[in-house]
């Protein structure tokens, strides 16, 4: 798992103090009786937003064009990726939103297999509790925070690592 989030009912971990005071606000809206209609106007400001390379650029900020999970062919895929993530509706934008907001109903002490969490340290997006939390209820994960390390760069940086070893895990 990269950048792991725990379900929003994790008594010990506060899933709203990794959001802003906008998507708080926002998300109280959706949860009325027209909050689907709601959800789909943000979600289309949103995509409409970051379908252009360049927004994706700025909201990196200084780490724009630093390294290869930050540079201008990064942002020009995730811009293709929202343009095309309304093209046959909201619906899994809609269920995303859903996963991270209500509880899952998974009991993660069952999960018998090894799992490895890497979570970087300079991650905005989600806060590292929620891997840390993550690392102790489930059975022999192995929690690895990067130093950093942001939302964005950890994939890039230790996707070989992390292939390397499940194929390692498969292996046995």
């Amino acid at each position: 798992m990269f950048g792991a989030m725990a379900p929003a009912d994790t008594p010990e971990v506060d899933t709203a103090s990794t959001l802003s005071d906008e998507v708080l606000e926002y998300e109280a809206l959706i949860s009325r009786a027209d909050g689907r209609e709601i959800f789909r106007d943000y979600v289309t400001l949103v995509n409409t937003r970051y379908s252009v390379a360049e927004n994706w650029l700025e909201r990196w900020g200084p780490r724009a064009e630093a390294d290869a999970a930050h540079d201008r062919k990064r942002a020009e895929f995730l811009a293709a990726c929202h343009r095309d993530a309304l093209e046959s509706g909201d619906e899994g934008e809609w269920e995303d939103f859903e996963a991270r907001s209500r509880p899952w109903g998974l009991e993660f002490g069952a999960i018998n297999c090894p799992v490895q969490i890497w979570h970087g340290s300079a991650d905005k997006h989600v806060d590292k509790k929620h891997s840390e939390w993550l690392s102790t209820v489930i059975r022999d994960a192995d929690l690895r925070i990067m130093a950093g390390q942001d939302h964005t760069n950890i994939v890039e940086l230790n996707r070989d690592a992390a292939f390397a070893w499940l194929v390692s895990v498969c292996s046995r």
